[in-house]
């Protein structure tokens, strides 16, 4: 009895030797700050220090004691304890203590292959009422938006999956920042590209967002009340995909303010047909003043669903006024409202589609231990009076799919085609002409090339340099 109370005890202080199954990170202290040794899975560690720089390590053995790792660059030996670790320089000689250390309980958040809803809160604000609410209702519908549209094209997968708590909810973290709204927002600056920038390293500092693999929605209460030509001033709707392993994006969340929420999923279904204006204000899709209700949740949601979208890996595809990826999700009433009409769905295109289900995000049957990235080579010839990009590419296990996009200064990268790929190495030609190429004979191009661990490699070209 005392033996059981007691290993309660140490393990609320995280001082306890957890289970086997449990020991995936491991921090100690040293004077420059904070070091963790976190597990990639697959024999696969990472040390990762204070200043934002990493070191590879390999999983040799483990016993109930500790975990042993070698340092694939120096080659010293780690064995990490419960209270402390010991090093054996280049794996030769005695064991002797190098710090006090111990593993970390698990965190919900870091299991992997999740997304993280975060609203961040600047220092000189308040979080609104029913946050944690209202963000739920929404991703909710993001989940539904994505499964029911991937599964209507044949795949299989249960969408994107959040972090929940116990109670099964899912959880929303609330991180107060540091700074005032002003100090990252730029106002009354019409738009600062510093703004998401700031936002986003603050968010990844305080959450370690380099310890798991999640994608990171953020809800920004960085903009402000006054006039704006849209919305509201300060509006931000950005992404970063960080394939395999990771996104974040951002959009203001003027979309939680009371008249945009709702009681229920059903309630915020309704508010998808709910035409009162809003007065003084400007929807982005309505482009008129006093736009209707519906039109900023449709701004608003649908945005939001763009910029997760962003994440997962695909690019803008305007091929149709539908996408999703393009200016579809601005029409987004028929897919969640309470009223349907099947035609006017918005969409993910085919291709948009494909590309979402090679990340680990959406399909479990993608190499999670295949952390190579594939190896590509792009030039330009000429074929009679069009141009041909030809793509040579190759992956240490398998490929999976390549992208050719066109990037454009006023509408940013635009989908032009996608091959699927098999094997370990494929030449590639994509004839291009002006149907398909739209800013002519200099435009600039991306081949983006995907293998079959949802790594993704990037290499860009121009039409100028055609031979």
């Amino acid at each position: 009895m005392f033996n059981s109370v007691l290993a309660a005890c140490l393990m609320g202080t995280g001082l306890f030797s957890l289970p086997e199954d449990n020991r995936r990170e491991w921090q100690y202290q040293t004077p420059k700050g904070l070091r963790r040794i976190v597990d990639d899975g697959n024999g696969a560690w990472t040390l990762h220090f204070p200043n934002g720089t990493t070191a590879e390590l390999k999983e040799l053995s483990r016993t109930e004691q500790y975990v042993e790792l070698q340092n694939v660059k120096n080659k010293n030996i780690q064995r990490l304890f419960t209270k402390e670790g010991r090093m054996q320089p280049k794996g030769v000689g005695p064991f002797r203590k190098f710090a006090d250390g111990m593993w970390m309980k698990p965190d919900p958040a870091a299991d992997g292959y999740k997304v993280q809803l975060v609203y961040f809160v600047p220092s000189d604000r308040k979080p609104c009422r029913d946050y944690e609410k209202r963000i739920r209702l929404i991703a909710s519908l993001l989940a539904e938006i994505f499964t029911d549209d991937l599964r209507s094209k044949g795949f299989t997968t249960d969408g994107p999956q959040f972090v929940e708590n116990e109670s099964g909810e899912f959880t929303v973290t609330l991180l107060t920042g540091e700074q005032t709204a002003r100090a990252y927002n730029h106002l009354p600056t019409k738009k600062s590209l510093q703004h998401s920038k700031a936002v986003f390293a603050e968010v990844d500092r305080r959450l370690n967002t380099a310890t798991t693999s999640n994608i990171v929605v953020i809800f920004s209460e960085t903009y402000e009340e006054g006039p704006a030509s849209q919305v509201w001033p300060g509006h931000l709707a950005v992404a970063l995909a960080r394939p395999p392993k990771a996104g974040i994006c951002m959009f203001s969340s003027w979309i939680l303010r009371d008249e945009f929420s709702a009681g229920s999923v059903e309630e915020l279904r309704n508010l998808f047909f709910d035409t009162r204006p809003i007065r003084g204000r400007t929807a982005i899709g309505h482009k008129g003043p006093n736009s209707p209700r519906n039109e900023f949740l449709e701004d608003g949601i649908g945005g939001l669903l763009h910029e997760l979208a962003h994440c997962l890996g695909p690019t803008h595809d305007l091929s149709k006024p539908t996408n999703i990826m393009g200016q579809g999700f601005r029409d987004l009433r028929w897919n969640v409202g309470v009223k349907s009409n099947r035609r006017k769905k918005a969409a993910f295109s085919r291709d948009t589609a494909a590309i979402m289900m090679a990340s680990r995000f959406l399909n479990p049957k993608v190499d999670r231990s295949d952390n190579t990235r594939p190896t590509a080579h792009m030039s330009f010839k000429k074929d009679g009076k069009n141009a041909v990009a030809v793509i040579d590419v190759a992956d240490d296990k398998a490929l999976s799919l390549v992208a050719l996009v066109e990037v454009t200064k006023t509408k940013g990268r635009q989908l032009i085609e996608l091959r699927k790929l098999s094997g370990k190495s494929e030449t590639v030609r994509i004839k291009l002409n002006a149907r398909n190429v739209t800013t002519g004979p200099n435009a600039q191009l991306q081949a983006i090339l995907i293998d079959g661990g949802g790594n993704h490699r990037k290499v860009n070209g121009s039409l100028s340099n055609l031979r």
